[in-house]
């Protein structure tokens, strides 16, 4: 199937089922809170120098301050994301959404690093109910209409200029406002969207006789948290520590033996017809690449930029802000039309290829070059290659799980791209900081990105020898 018939074959020609204004309403509550929980995985990483002043923390602590949302975001997405689709997507969407809110408040109003670190790992799991849930009533109400593809080029827009512009906004919210108003922002947006959504989200067919897997449950949960755990501890590489390393090893027992556990139970947390499915592992390995990759540009850009430019939290926020806009832009008026015309598989490639152009750019761009030369280039490259990378991915591990597994196949793909984060994050560390505090060395930053080009590049590599050429959306 070409990509223009599959296109047509996801649209089906039928108009909007929500017709009006209050369908693009319900898109900008569930694209606004996509944007809140990706800015939060980075708005935090410019404003630690004045965190870890403030509040006296260690080194370890702060690690923990980024770690622990990483953490529990990844660790419960796929309970979450099967959750939605036993009791219903918009209970688990509110049910997330005022979690994430409130514990943004418990961090903005915390005065030890304990109450932060505790308050982020509350913020992940609100995260992990909210994303895969967001993504289920997303694809529900606009698949097969013909605006499936704008509506998922809008969220890759917020999702993508949440990633990208966390640095940005954290920058200028730190420096001109202090680093409690960069959880404290999301309170009166939370609120705002938790009334409005009350009354706009479509309750939506619980699915009668299905149940929470408990033992799937545990096993995958206690899997993700360990890997998790284990990747997301940044204050160094995890092979360096004998009792990590093993817990690594746990980890990755639990998740192998899961299609065993799965095999037996007749309504598995993980179908093991999914992890049977070539689309589905391909876009989840892909995914996994996506997070690796863009996670570890934007940790080490934020270090450059500080570090060895000696730019302010202003000035660095200032200089990332380009990538948001071209992220926005790209995202509403490029990425749309090329879904429609090309598909999602040449779609994720090009993403792929310009992340991994924009990552090598870095690595071999002058140490301490201007930044018209050093900076923006790259800048400009990532805003057009994430949003690309995002949707693509995203696309087609939706249409592997069709409507059946929705919110277990969008839980699946976000758990993989944030163990892929917890491993870039880990790579970056491993090669570009040196010692228990955050410093490097010119060639350890130079390495840490072409490592994250690589990474970038690879998936880019399978996503064109695995993903079928010719592809047609799951029922």
């Amino acid at each position: 199937m070409t990509a223009r018939a599959y296109d047509k074959a996801a649209r089906g020609g039928d108009p909007e089922p929500t017709g009006s204004g209050a369908g693009w309403l319900m898109l900008g509550l569930l694209t606004a809170v996509e944007f809140l929980v990706f800015l939060d995985l980075a708005i935090v990483n410019i404003a630690l120098p004045s965190m870890q002043a403030d509040l006296d923390l260690s080194p370890s602590e702060i690690a923990w301050v980024i770690g622990a949302y990483q953490i529990f975001f990844g660790g419960f997405l796929l309970l979450g994301g099967r959750a939605g689709d036993v009791v219903g997507h918009r209970r688990v969407y509110l049910t997330g959404l005022l979690l994430f809110t409130g514990a943004s408040a418990a961090a903005g109003l915390a005065g030890s690093g304990d109450v932060v670190i505790a308050a982020r790992a509350l913020q992940g799991l609100g995260a992990a109910a909210l994303v895969p849930s967001a993504l289920a009533l997303l694809n529900s109400a606009y698949r097969g209409t013909a605006r499936h593809g704008r509506a998922f080029g809008v969220w890759g827009a917020m999702r993508s200029a949440g990633a990208s512009a966390g640095v940005a906004i954290g920058g200028i919210v730190t420096q001109l406002a202090g680093w409690p108003w960069i959880f404290l922002i999301n309170v009166p947006i939370g609120l705002g969207v938790l009334i409005v959504a009350w009354r706009v989200l479509p309750a939506g067919p619980v699915q009668a006789g299905r149940h929470l897997d408990a033992a799937g449950a545990v096993t995958v949960t206690g899997g993700v948290l360990l890997v998790a755990l284990v990747l997301g501890e940044g204050s160094s590489p995890f092979w360096t520590s004998p009792g990590r390393t093993a817990l690594l090893l746990v980890g990755i027992a639990l998740l192998a033996a899961l299609p065993l556990v799965e095999r037996r139970r007749a309504d598995p947390l993980l179908p093991v017809r999914l992890l049977r499915d070539r689309l589905t592992v391909t876009a989840n390995v892909v995914s996994f690449l996506v997070g690796a990759a863009h996670l570890a540009l934007f940790y080490l850009l934020s270090l450059y930029l500080q570090e060895a430019l000696g730019y302010t939290p202003l000035q660095a926020g200032f200089a990332v802000l380009p990538i948001g806009l071209v992220v926005v832009a790209n995202s509403t008026l490029v990425v749309s039309r090329v879904l429609s015309a090309w598909g999602p598989r040449r779609l994720l490639i090009s993403g792929m290829g310009l992340l991994a152009a924009a990552l090598l750019w870095l690595g071999t761009s002058p140490f301490g070059s201007d930044y018209l030369v050093g900076i923006l280039p790259a800048g400009l490259l990532t805003g057009l290659g994430l949003p690309a990378a995002f949707v693509g991915v995203t696309v087609l591990a939706l249409d592997a799980g069709g409507k059946r597994d929705a919110g277990v196949a969008s839980a699946l793909v976000n758990t993989t791209q944030r163990l892929g984060g917890g491993l870039g994050a880990a790579l970056a560390t491993a090669v570009a900081v040196t010692g228990p505090s955050v410093g490097f060395t010119e060639p350890g930053l130079r390495h840490g990105f072409l490592v994250a080009a690589a990474l970038a590049a690879a998936g880019a590599l399978v996503a064109w020898a695995a993903i079928p050429r010719t592809l047609s959306p799951s029922a």
